[in-house]
């Protein structure tokens, strides 16, 4: 949890570069997950109640939002992703920008219950690539990438 929240706290320092939805709902994180039949791991579900969903720079994460009363983001990509043979256990939050999807493994939650991120590129291809240990490492490796192009 402790990387979320630098992650947060990286966002906030760099608002001119940020674009975020605002605040997400417990009621609307419960409804996202009914929809998967998944839990959101602890640092994802932080930066969903901080930011909805987020871009920063060039990179950005799929969250939870509402338009005209509908949800959208993560759960909605997720369900299509499925459609097309991504693993019932993989929740996206993502794209990598070369055709794969970046998803969190619930497969394998951690002490914390934190799941890692992998990238899944398609149905053929059993074997996932591991990014990071959780949501939050990742994301915050990601923005600070973004930040120290931005600032460097």
């Amino acid at each position: 949890m402790e990387s979320v929240r630098a992650l947060i706290a990286l966002v906030r320092a760099n608002e001119d570069i940020a674009a975020h939805g605002g605040r997400c709902s417990p009621e609307s994180i419960a409804t996202a997950e009914e929809v998967m039949g998944l839990a959101f791991p602890p640092s994802y579900r932080k930066f969903i109640e901080e930011y909805g969903t987020c871009a920063f720079g060039s990179q950005s994460f799929l969250g939870i939002y509402e338009i005209d009363g509908e949800l959208w983001g993560s759960h909605g990509a997720t369900l299509e992703a499925r459609e097309e043979g991504m693993p019932n256990h993989l929740i996206e939050v993502a794209h990598d920008g070369m055709g794969g999807t970046i998803a969190l493994d619930a497969s394998q939650p951690d002490a914390d219950g934190e799941y890692p991120v992998v990238v899944w590129e398609a149905p053929d291809q059993p074997v996932l690539e591991l990014l990071a240990p959780s949501f939050g490492a990742y994301a915050l490796d990601v923005f600070q990438q973004v930040a120290e192009r931005k600032n460097g």
